[in-house]
């Protein structure tokens, strides 16, 4: 819903003014009054449906959908094409604001066709088609956007950004401009955004339109902020915040400036009073308009001010404040969970920090689906690439194949035995290169029949026991909603962990997660992972033992081994039985540390073991208490430890239970 009503925002931007000179019931009521009374026809009465529809659209959408209607019908039989274009458009954005997102695209589309006819008349000027058309591409280019599809927003955009550069329209092209640089920031291309953002400014100042000329400054601001480049951000906030001195009446961009140069002042060294004074600034201002986002972002700011100074206290009531007046942005949430995590656990309140801690990795789990959708999307487009690669190598085996044949005729029976031993390696090539096809193919149903099954069902569970709780919660008795608080919690564990996997997964088959091997100490990387690990054995009431010792110094990178040995004893918890046992050794031998994990669960057969890490053949098994596991997080370790020169070793007994281990220099 969330993502609904800003698009709403966006595409209606450019009709609020007009919306705002008549969106009244009086004036409604006057126009109504004229369509009844003096029944005009043609472009009068097309005109008189435009006003209704925008005006009802400011405050009754589903009145300027049956006014909107009335237009298109009238427009289709008259063939009055320029108003029936905006109509098209309109009545996307009107059926986006009713919930139907499945309709927009197919208006807009409408929308775009009239345009097409508009150009087969001689009485719409260039101008009046370029008018209308880059609307309709910046609608587009918005809805794109604000539904993720960020490339295609950008390719809309552009198209849009064309029409204003051929007709001189100057202000629409710093507007596109700006469009197309948030897009880039959303993309995580922020160089590309600069770009875009100075090109804001620069036009700006040649229009002398110094709104824009501040926005650049702050668009600037933010985007140096993101890249880490804070002395740059503070000199385009800086730019930006003289401009707005100037004008008190623009609250909510002084707001974000203020917010810009704080987060830039907090971290630079020796300038937390500068950082504190704009905080503070940003604050007041948000608390007299209620821009709640901005308020949030500068107690942000503050928390982190009075956690520089170790004032953990001050820091732990601030990021609650941010916590309770966010609208729900992940950045701001994920700081702040992080930030409590720090102030608890210096606090030795280890209860509370963890609870932050979860919510904490909960929430970086959900948030990097983003980025495990992007990293599903390189690994398959790589596989696409790869298969067309195969089929360029299998025609040039053709051609060669022919060329040998010529040869064979050319040279006669000595050249023949050449060619059939060439011709035999050539189908053993094609064999092996068929194989590789197959296997990939193999591996791509797999992936998503992982994704298929194992994300949904935890989503299904989730879905039943809320759903059960909605309707029938004033009958259950309190142990009755507390197991399905425990099953929406385990579910939501499920497929967290699914996620995490996938991602790791991935990142590993893009080569987007690099080895970077250093000397550190394993023992002490892994206490906070150990302090989770055992909160989760005593959900299950399972003895958690660990012996490791004080300092065990390794070479390799270290955060795949804290991912390695997580997925190793969440796997161990998963998977045995209340009563059981886990024990985590870590010992020297030589110039080696073996880590082992061992458990008194279910253990498996000699067969399961085998197929362990064969990707084709890993299933879904089901823990001791119903948790699902798909194979994919030990297919993960195995390439993650080779990452790292290590090998991942098995020994397991069907109902003894198993042991991991591997060893690490």
């Amino acid at each position: 819903m969330k993502h609904i009503t800003a698009l709403i925002i966006a595409l209606c931007f450019a009709t609020s003014a007009l919306a705002n000179s008549y969106g009244n019931q009086q004036t409604m009521d006057s126009l109504e009054n004229i369509l009844a009374t003096k029944q005009p026809k043609g472009e009068e009465l097309a005109n008189l449906y435009s006003d209704l529809m925008w005006g009802y659209s400011r405050f009754d959408i589903e009145k300027s959908v049956f006014y909107i209607r009335k237009q298109i019908a009238l427009c289709e039989k008259e063939k009055i094409w320029m108003p029936l274009s905006e109509a098209y458009r309109q009545l996307g954005i009107s059926y986006l604001k009713l919930g139907r997102e499945d309709s927009i695209m197919y208006y807009l589309d409408k929308a775009l066709q009239v345009i097409d006819e508009m150009e087969k008349e001689e009485k719409y000027s260039e101008q009046n088609i370029d008018d209308v058309r880059s609307k309709t591409y910046g609608s587009i280019g918005q809805y794109y956007g604000i539904t993720g599809k960020y490339r295609q927003a950008t390719e809309y955009f552009i198209k849009a950004l064309k029409i204003f550069e051929k007709q001189g329209w100057k202000r629409d092209e710093a507007i596109t401009h700006s469009n197309i640089g948030q897009n880039f920031v959303l993309i995580g291309n922020t160089e590309e955004a600069m770009k875009h953002f100075k090109k804001l400014k620069e036009i700006g100042e040649e229009i002398e339109d110094y709104s824009l000329v501040m926005y650049g400054n702050r668009s600037m601001g933010s985007a140096c902020l993101a890249m880490k480049e804070y002395d740059n951000a503070l000199k385009y906030a800086q730019e930006a915040y003289r401009f707005l001195e100037n004008h008190p009446e623009d609250v909510q961009n002084h707001t974000t400036v203020s917010n810009i140069m704080a987060m830039a002042y907090l971290e630079k060294e020796n300038s937390d009073l500068e950082a504190e004074k704009y905080a503070v600034q940003a604050l007041e201002l948000a608390r007299k308009t209620g821009f709640m986002q901005e308020k949030a972002k500068s107690l942000v700011v503050l928390a982190s001010v009075y956690m520089k100074k170790n004032d953990w206290k001050k820091a732990i009531a601030l990021a609650n404040d941010a916590l309770a007046c966010n609208a729900g942005e992940n950045e701001i949430n994920l700081k702040m969970y992080e930030l409590l995590t720090k102030s608890y656990s210096y606090l030795h309140m280890p209860d509370k920090a963890a609870v932050y801690f979860n919510l904490f990795s909960e929430l970086q789990i959900s948030h990097s689906n983003s980025e495990f959708q992007q990293s599903l999307a390189e690994m398959l487009t790589k596989y696409e690439n790869e298969k067309k690669q195969l089929k360029i190598e299998e025609q040039q085996q053709i051609i060669e194949k022919h060329t040998a044949e010529r040869i064979v005729f050319a040279a006669g029976l000595a050249a023949a035995a050449i060619i059939l031993v060439l011709l035999c390696c050539l189908l053993r090539l094609r064999k092996k290169r068929n194989r590789e096809l197959a296997e990939m193919n193999a591996t791509k149903d797999k992936f998503f029949s992982i994704i298929s099954h194992d994300l949904k069902n935890p989503a299904i569970a989730q879905r039943n026991a809320l759903q059960q709780l909605l309707d029938y919660s004033d009958n259950f008795d309190e142990n009755k909603r507390l197991n399905y608080y425990r099953e929406l919690l385990k579910s939501a564990d499920n497929q967290a962990e699914l996620l995490h996997n996938l991602l790791n997964w991935t990142q590993l088959q893009t080569g987007r997660m690099p080895c970077n091997p250093v000397k550190f100490d394993l023992s002490s990387a892994l206490r906070s992972d150990i302090a989770i690990i055992q909160n989760l054995a005593e959900r299950k009431q399972i003895d958690f033992e660990v012996h490791i010792p004080d300092v065990a110094i390794v070479f390799a990178d270290r955060n795949i081994l804290n991912i390695v040995i997580r997925n190793l004893l969440t796997n161990a918890v998963k998977f045995t039985g209340e009563s059981g046992k886990i024990t985590l050794v870590i010992e020297q031998t030589g110039d080696k540390h073996i880590v082992s994990v061992t458990d008194t669960g279910t253990g498996m057969t000699h067969k399961t073991v085998q197929n362990l890490f064969d990707f084709n053949k890993t299933h879904t098994t089901l823990g001791t208490l119903g948790e699902s596991g798909s194979g994919l997080g030990l297919i993960v370790c195995k390439e993650l430890l080779e990452k790292n020169n290590a090998q991942l070793r098995i020994e397991s007994e069907i109902g003894k239970g198993s042991r991991f281990w591997f060893a690490i220099h």
